[in-house]
């Protein structure tokens, strides 16, 4: 009888004796005025970002969202290994939430790492339908660990982004004071003349990095925000870098030192310092910073196409700017080839980091194939 008890305990699922944890949210409009003009914005219990979730590998997640939109929502769980008919895309797995009604997704937690949740309809996630996760493994750093969430910001209604784009491939050059004239070219020499020359032969138009000319970029909802150190004496800090933009890639830069890369998309790697990294749309970072009493060093992320950045200043006391990344030339990049506009990155490994980290015992991180290029889930 003991034996049959052991193994019916055995066969029983880890996540079946774990604790459930539980969320209720509102999905709903609030106002926003982030550069000086009123937008009404979507918005998730009045928050943009969104609260953030958190949650252990055992637990049970069970998140209930109710819909006051005049029109349907969904929220899918990006990255996470769950059932498929949790995924939240609608019609392809989930049903999508009806204006007044309510949906309840519920998980067993797998696996750790930082992942993201935001709206799969339409163009909500550009309004502010956008959330971390934080799934923790028990073997967690001792240290203050804090989320890092990136995302643009147009003051423009998304569906006249869309039609403006689709009305012209370079529309929003002008916004951006990227206009490629003849005489900018001229001014940029004879390789500048015979990029154009060749596009035009190919019947290709002026090269340019990004498609939307946006308003601000954000950090935690704002273009210029800060973390307060728990600990006054604390020498570093986990930051998890999130991207929730809708089309926006950034360089993000330290100003108190190189960054130490510990997980990528929620895989641990074996830790990396950067000078410079460079984030896509929906990746995550895992990351330790050095922290010095009386100073807050700022984390600037730059987007790629030079047209403003946000700045997130991490500690107390006198501000320390991070450097400016110079704007891309244009005019000399080619339409297939990335070596004009690689990130500058120190990938250089520091033996010593791992010791010098403040890592609880036990605790190793894994190795990856390629520490700085990952996919989207």
């Amino acid at each position: 009888m003991v034996f049959r008890a052991l193994l019916l305990l055995a066969l029983v699922p880890l996540t079946a004796l774990g604790a459930t944890i539980s969320y209720e949210f509102d999905i709903g409009t609030t106002q926003v005025n982030i550069t000086g003009i009123a937008v009404e914005a979507l918005s998730i219990d009045g928050q943009i970002p969104a609260p953030t979730l958190r949650a252990a590998v055992g637990n049970t997640l069970r998140v209930t969202f109710n819909n006051h939109l005049a029109v349907t929502t969904s929220v899918h769980w990006h990255g996470i290994l769950l059932p498929a008919d949790q995924d939240g895309v609608p019609f392809l797995n989930t049903e999508p939430i009806a204006p007044g009604g309510s949906h309840t997704f519920e998980f067993p937690i797998l696996h750790s790492g930082t992942f993201w949740y935001h709206s799969h309809t339409d163009l909500q996630i550009q309004r502010g339908l956008y959330g971390a996760i934080v799934l923790a493994d028990g073997n967690e750093i001792t240290t203050q660990d804090e989320v890092v969430l990136f995302s643009d910001w147009t003051e423009e209604d998304p569906n006249t982004v869309l039609e403006n784009l689709k009305k012209s491939d370079d529309f929003y050059a002008w916004k951006k004071d990227k206009v490629q004239s003849w005489d900018r070219v001229i001014a940029n020499g004879s390789r500048s003349i015979r990029k154009r020359i060749d596009s035009a032969w190919t019947r290709m138009g002026p090269m340019d990095l990004t498609d939307v000319g946006y308003d601000a970029f954000l950090v935690n909802g704002k273009p210029i925000n800060a973390l307060a150190l728990d600990d006054s004496a604390a020498t570093q800090m986990k930051l998890r870098l999130i991207n929730g933009s809708t089309s926006s890639y950034y360089d993000v830069e330290y100003a108190g030192g190189p960054m130490t890369l510990l997980a990528a998309d929620g895989q641990n790697i074996e830790p990396i310092r950067v000078k410079r990294l460079r984030i896509s749309t929906a990746e995550t970072y895992d990351v330790m910073v050095p922290l010095s009493s009386g100073l807050a060093y700022e984390l600037r992320a730059t987007a790629i196409d030079g047209t403003g950045y946000s700045s997130l200043f991490v500690g107390d006391g006198q501000r320390v700017s991070a450097p400016d990344v110079p704007p891309p030339n244009l005019f000399l990049m080619d339409h297939m080839g990335m070596s004009s506009m690689d990130m500058d990155m120190d990938m250089s490994m520091d033996s010593g980091t791992s010791r010098n980290m403040d890592m609880n015992a036990g605790h190793r991180s894994q190795p990856a194939n390629n520490p700085v290029t990952t996919t989207d889930h």
